[in-house]
């Protein structure tokens, strides 16, 4: 069997628990998308015999090889439209490694959603440590789909905006060959973002 076909049949029938339990956040799909897209990186790059000699030995590629980041991120408008704040904050093996809560002027609350992203993607960039997997979630619905395609983008001056986020991510993906995961979680999910993003604006006030 094929190295390659490996990691296929892993992202296919995944069993990691203690991976789920470390990351309760964590959604398989993201885990068998950052697998797959492993699949094709390592088969393309001839590294893919170390990683599965790895898999095989009981270890996880993602984390072993550079880990994973998580990022929760917020932005809020108070009133909407009204004064705005970015709050993020990341996680590298549950343990807290940054945090953002910056003052955005006036914006409507979208705005600040997709301005908070923006600014949380210029941090990820500034990480040194090598990691392999930046997962962002946001209780923002509206950006998570419409970041990821899934939903049709109206307005002009958010189309901007996401047109800068997807270059900001392929950034990322280049400079530290890294997956980019975008994924939508419940506000009480998110409250220290949340909190950060508030926090913003007080400060301002």
């Amino acid at each position: 069997m094929k190295n390659r076909e490996i990691l296929k049949f892993l992202a296919e029938k995944q069993s990691f628990p203690q991976l789920y339990k470390k990351y309760k956040t964590l959604d398989k799909s993201v885990v068998k998308k950052l697998l797959m897209d492993a699949a094709e990186n390592f088969a393309r790059s001839g590294a893919h015999k170390a990683v599965t000699n790895e898999i095989l030995s009981g270890g996880s590629p993602a984390l072993k090889v550079s880990g994973i980041i998580e990022c929760f991120v917020d932005g809020a408008a108070q009133p909407n439209p009204g004064q705005a704040g970015a709050g993020a904050v990341f996680y590298r093996d549950s343990t807290k490694i940054a945090e953002i809560s910056e003052y955005l002027g006036e914006k409507t609350n979208n705005q600040a959603e997709y301005s908070a992203l923006i600014i949380a993607l210029d941090k990820a960039l500034k990480i040194k440590e090598k990691f392999s997997s930046l997962l962002i979630y946001s209780d923002s619905l509206l950006m998570v789909n419409q970041t990821n395609g899934l939903w049709r983008v109206k307005d002009a001056g958010i189309a901007v905006l996401i047109a800068e986020v997807k270059k900001k991510i392929e950034n990322i993906k280049s400079k530290k060959n890294a997956i980019v995961s975008l994924k939508h979680i419940a506000r009480e999910q998110n409250k220290t973002a949340d909190a950060l993003s508030v926090l913003a604006i007080k400060s301002k006030n």
